[in-house]
């Protein structure tokens, strides 16, 4: 049965919506001037109704308006976490560009009360960015162990089984995690796994 366009371009849509929200997470300086961005954010409907075209390392893709229910409803036939998915990277966008705003207002004067905000600020994110290293590490660790278990079964049937509860496990580890630590990307078979070069100095 054929799927109707209409159907495909509204779940590309949801799908373009969830890589927006996670690009506004990660890069907050680069929408924090954008006032109906950040009116949009305020609210479920307020994403739902968001047009905006991005390019992320996949391409350009574009988000449209449609209905909160027609968002909820593609949004759970397409996300593991469904709807709750779009909703927390809607949150957490928001609070990404809030929290850059209000380190540009608290330390932007270079004066001693400023830059010691600025290094409380500092070690905050230090702190954050160790927890997610930690979380990644027991995800990897994990991997590694199963990785093992897997090599060793016999039974296609249960390997198929373990390798299914992994991915699980894994998905659950990562999702402890704020955007954009949050998920793994799909990797196509024929591309590297990641651009690694420029962390190898």
């Amino acid at each position: 049965m054929k799927t109707d366009l209409r159907v495909l371009n509204s779940r590309s849509a949801v799908i373009a919506l969830r890589d927006f929200l996670r690009q506004v997470a990660a890069r907050p300086h680069t929408f924090a001037e954008n006032v109906e961005l950040i009116s949009a954010l305020k609210s479920q409907a307020g994403i739902a109704a968001l047009e905006v075209e991005f390019e992320d390392d996949e391409g350009i893709k574009q988000t449209k308006a449609v209905s909160l229910n027609t968002l909820k409803t593609y949004a759970n036939q397409l996300f593991e976490r469904g709807f709750e998915e779009i909703n927390y990277l809607r949150i957490s966008a928001k609070d990404s560009i809030d929290a850059f705003n209000k380190r540009g207002q608290k330390s932007n004067k270079r004066t001693k009360s400023g830059l010691t905000k600025r290094v409380d600020e500092m070690e905050r994110d230090l702190e954050q960015h160790q927890k997610i290293n930690f979380i990644l590490l027991q995800g990897l660790s994990y991997a590694i162990g199963e990785l093992k278990i897997v090599r060793d079964t016999p039974s296609d049937k249960l390997r198929k089984k373990r390798v299914q509860d992994a991915l699980t496990t894994l998905t659950m580890i990562a999702s402890m995690n704020p955007p954009p630590f949050d998920y793994f990307p799909p990797i196509e078979h024929d591309r590297k796994v990641t651009k690694i070069d420029k962390y190898r100095k």
